[in-house]
Parts: structure tokens; C-alpha cells; sequence
């Protein structure tokens, strides 16, 4: 009986086969990452719009908006331990369903590490663990200045901590919700409960007042970069959205916040280094690329290219660009601005 032939690949046609492979997975690869960063940044998206309709929704309740930095109400600080100060992102939290997390400062039963808030982090921002208290998203505090110089005009969240008068009214939305930011992504951001600004005091005075006055009032050394963004009148290259990071003069000591309240004190913290160089980074940053995702007051929310020129970015901040300290106070915006 003749024996058949049987014919199998040789080691050219293997790596033929191979190369032919590697290059459909080459091919195919990039697609698939753009197809993943597309789905983490539509539901990056849809927090930050979560986190608009929350403001409102504490408007609704409070008939004001949400404040930056506030002090709990007596009637909802559950304990004489309950944490007195806190930030807009801990205030909403039981408007964004999570009122078992904000009974804990209440009660000043926060655990260490703070309870992880999965809304509060953006699924395209690769650089945070998902834990303890991470966040993605910061808020629009107006004008890069002191808490002293705080008007409703320059932006959408008030420093109440500084002036518990201060709030944001439904008579204050002049440039109208849909053209005033509210949030914005950052990468850098710190905490949640974190409140970057160094306008505090160790102890209360014998008046029970926790705000170093000299350094706000007097000095204006304070200065506000998170849970936050702001606007410069003369930004800085890192000012800018998804810009480079100022850097600190490596002499100076370390501003860190003290210990179990997140309050960053005045008297620790020097103006050369971490109030003047913190504040031009508190900008809008992503990790999409060519942009941020941005929520407005209304709870519109939708993706701000970086290219965008600044001073329709900072018109966008204010609530009225008339009345603010913004330097070119006659923009008026509409839709083809954003584009």
C-alpha cells in the first residue's frame, strides 16, 4: 500500500501566520482601548453630571447653593465630636444616596481610612487607588484670591467656612445655570473631605472663631486650591486646562493638613510655596485627553476641549461677568463658545 503524504506548515508558513496575528492584534488593540476609554469616560461623565444635579437638589432644600468650605448646622452635627467644618463634596452626599457616609462626620465617627464614595471617582482617572477618600471631581470657586475678596459674581461656591453669610441665591445667576460651570474633573485633587486652604487657626479664639483672621483679613495670604478650581486674571502656563504643574521651592516646609480635620492652617503654611504656587494648579485636568469633562449649574454636562481660549474659560466661571473681578467683564457666551 502506498503510503500518503501528509503535508504539514513549515517554519516559514508558522511565522508567517504569526506575524499576520500580531498584526491584527496591533491593529485591533488601540481600537479596543478606544472603545474602553470611551465607555470610562461616558460614565465619568455621567458623575460629574450626578454631582450638578446634587448642588441642586441641596439648593432645593437649603434655598442656597452648596457652599465650598461650610460649617454643619447644629441640628445636623449628630455629636459635640461631629466635624464642624467640612467640604461641598461631603455636604452632598446624601443628595448623591450615600446619607449613611455623611451620618458618620455627623457624628464624628469618621473611620480612618475615610469610606470610599465609587461616584466621587472618575473610571478614567488611572493614577488613584480606589479607596478610602479619592476624588476626581473639584468645584468652581471663582476668583484665585483671598476668602476676604469672595463675591457671588466671581463664582458658583462660597467659602461659608470664612463667611457663613455668604451664599450663592437664585437671584445670583445673572450669565444664566447653563453657561456657569459648576464642576470639572482634576487629577490632582486631593480627598474629598480634604480642605485645601490655609485660612484656619489650631484652636478657636475666646469668640470660638477657627479663622486665622490676620492671615485672611489682614495679610490675604490665604488662598484656595482644593476640593476646587479657580480662575487666574493672569494664568500661568499651568493655569491652564490639562497644563503642566507648577512646582514648589523645595526650601520651604511641607503644608500639610492637620491632623483629623483636614484644615490646612494659615500659620503653617507659607505664602511662597503653598498657597502662591497651589493655587495656579487648581485647574481642570483629565486623564481623556484634548479635554475635561465639565458639569454646569443647570446639570448639563458635556466635554470642554483644553483648547479652549481662557477668557471664555473664565467667563464660564463667573456667574455674572459684569459685576465680577474678572479683567474683561463685556463676554457674552453662547453655545459656539464651547466648540
Amino acid at each position: 500500500m502506498k503510503p500518503s503524504n501528509v503535508r504539514g506548515f513549515t517554519l516559514v508558513e508558522l511565522l508567517v501566520v504569526i506575524a499576520i496575528i500580531g498584526t491584527l492584534v496591533a491593529l485591533l488593540l488601540p481600537a479596543v482601548q478606544r472603545a474602553r476609554e470611551s465607555s470610562r469616560r461616558s460614565n465619568c461623565l455621567n458623575n460629574i453630571r450626578q454631582l450638578a444635579l446634587a448642588a441642586t437638589h441641596f439648593e432645593t432644600r437649603m434655598r442656597r447653593y452648596p457652599g465650598l468650605f461650610d460649617e454643619l448646622p447644629a441640628q445636623q452635627r449628630q455629636s459635640d465630636n461631629g466635624e464642624r467644618f467640612t467640604t461641598w463634596a461631603v455636604l452632598l452626599l446624601p443628595d448623591m444616596e450615600h446619607q449613611n457616609v455623611f451620618d458618620l462626620y455627623a457624628k464624628g465617627d469618621v473611620p480612618m481610612p475615610s469610606m470610599y464614595v465609587e461616584s466621587y471617582l472618575c473610571p478614567s482617572d488611572g493614577a488613584k487607588i480606589r479607596s478610602g477618600n479619592v476624588m476626581s471631581y473639584v468645584a468652581n470657586a471663582g476668583w484665585a484670591t483671598s476668602a476676604s475678596n469672595q463675591v457671588p459674581a466671581n463664582g458658583a461656591f462660597l467659602n461659608r467656612a470664612y463667611d457663613p453669610k455668604a451664599a450663592i441665591m437664585e437671584g445670583h445667576w445673572k450669565d444664566g445655570r447653563d453657561h456657569t460651570l459648576a464642576f470639572s474633573e482634576r487629577t490632582d485633587s486631593e480627598g474629598y473631605d480634604i480642605m485645601g486652604w490655609n485660612g484656619y487657626r489650631q484652636a478657636s479664639d475666646e469668640k470660638g472663631d477657627f479663622i486665622d483672621r490676620e492671615v485672611v483679613v489682614n495679610q490675604k495670604y490665604d488662598r484656595t486650591w482644593g476640593p476646587a478650581f479657580v480662575w487666574q486674571t493672569q494664568p500661568a502656563s499651568c493655569s491652564y486646562i490639562n497644563g503642566p504643574l507648577c512646582g514648589c521651592d523645595p526650601i520651604d516646609p511641607p503644608c500639610v493638613p492637620q491632623s483629623g480635620t483636614g484644615r490646612y492652617l494659615g500659620v503653617s503654611c507659607t505664602f511662597k510655596c503653598n498657597t502662591a504656587m497651589r493655587s495656579p494648579n487648581a485647574k481642570p485636568s483629565s486623564d481623556h485627553g484634548g479635554g475635561v469633562n465639565v458639569a454646569f449649574a443647570s446639570g448639563r454636562a458635556l466635554f470642554l476641549r483644553d483648547t479652549i481660549d481662557y477668557r471664555v474659560f473664565r467667563a464660564l466661571m463667573t456667574l455674572n461677568e459684569k459685576m465680577s473681578n474678572s479683567p474683561e467683564r463685556d463676554m457674552v457666551l453662547d453655545d459656539n463658545a464651547l466648540n
